[in-house]
């Protein structure tokens, strides 16, 4: 008897255990998350694009957002003017989908005639404009040496975006090239373009109404002059210690003193020097003067430090904008 009583009571406890178990089970397959045995989903491929120069990556990044994977193919930090492409440059290049370069890069353009490139979609932008010659202001003049080869045969400035209207239209451009390309994803490119170009015309309108306002329409350049068509599209004249924006050929002490000269007298309260140059030209104009520096961004290559922090072209821009304000007043 009393041994059936233990067995009875065994077979109960045993009962009960299982519902418990059975009970915390239950409540808890609401947070297990149960991996089924199903077919990976195709993964769509996304674009590759290289740009050679900054600006023009930028305007990729924004325009193909997540449909592409975008690069710059001159590193952060180092001078786009004297620029030489390698081996590895040419490997990248024919990796790429698009390739975004300007036409006076006359290496590029030899490194695209060779056969293995010649399917590649391609984006000349200085096939987009008609390219302006570095100008020397008439009163200028005298301050170079009239035998140097930059000032008798000047080139063409390549920095065709520090123009507004000009980035615009290069944004276009990519576009239509990418919705050409990836007519399945045209619409996010358009929409994605139609946004920027909206950003880019309220940067623009910002600018005129601060120069339209300013004091002066003078600008000193202690170093290259890399914002000519900056210039033009705000109306403002410049003075450049050089006579061309490709690799300086030399110092001109006569323009860096004719440049001093002319800061002091007309009462300029502020000298720009081009990137990625130095400042040291600049200093010399405005030694034993409160006058400020500013560097111009001209969007051709950018610093480590702004590539890091993912710096774009309109805050770039921006900053110019921001220097203009005591430059101009």
């Amino acid at each position: 008897m009393f041994g059936s009583v233990k067995i009875r009571r065994a077979v109960s406890l045993c009962l009960c255990m299982v519902l418990c178990v059975t009970a915390v089970l239950c409540g808890c397959r609401n947070n297990i998350l149960i991996k089924e045995d199903t077919p990976d989903e195709p993964q769509s491929e996304i674009l590759h694009i290289i740009a050679s120069a900054f600006a023009p990556y930028d305007f990729c990044r924004q325009i193909a957002g997540e449909k592409a994977e975008v690069d710059i193919l001159i590193g952060p930090g180092e001078d786009s003017h004297s620029y030489t492409p390698t081996k590895e440059d040419l490997e990248k290049i024919k990796s790429a989908d698009v390739f975004i370069y300007t036409g006076t890069e006359n290496m590029l353009d030899d490194m695209l005639a060779t056969p293995d490139n010649a399917d590649r979609r391609a984006i000349d932008i200085s096939s987009l404009f008609t390219l302006s010659e570095n100008g020397i202001p008439e009163d200028m003049k005298d301050s170079f040496e009239t035998d140097d080869i930059a000032v008798r045969h000047p080139k063409y400035d390549e920095h065709v975006w520090t123009s507004i209207d000009n980035a615009q239209v290069i944004c276009q451009e990519i576009t239509d090239v990418l919705c050409d390309i990836d007519e399945e994803n045209s619409a996010y490119y358009i929409g994605n373009c139609e946004m920027y170009l909206s950003e880019l015309s309220s940067l623009k309108r910002s600018i005129r109404r601060q120069v339209q306002s300013s004091k002066r329409k003078t600008l000193i350049m202690a170093g290259r002059n890399s914002m000519r068509y900056f210039a033009e599209e705000f109306g403002l004249e410049v003075y450049a210690a050089y006579p061309d924006c490709t690799a300086p050929y030399g110092t001109y002490p006569e323009a860096i003193a004719f440049l001093e000269n002319k800061a002091l007298h007309e009462e300029i309260p502020a000298v720009f020097y081009d990137e990625p140059g130095d400042d040291s030209a600049a200093k010399k104009i405005t030694d034993g003067t409160d006058k400020k520096i500013f560097k111009f961004y001209s969007c051709h290559n950018i610093s480590m430090e702004d590539y890091i922090n993912n710096v774009t072209y309109i805050e770039l821009m921006t900053r110019n904008a921001q220097s203009l304000e005591t430059a101009l007043n």
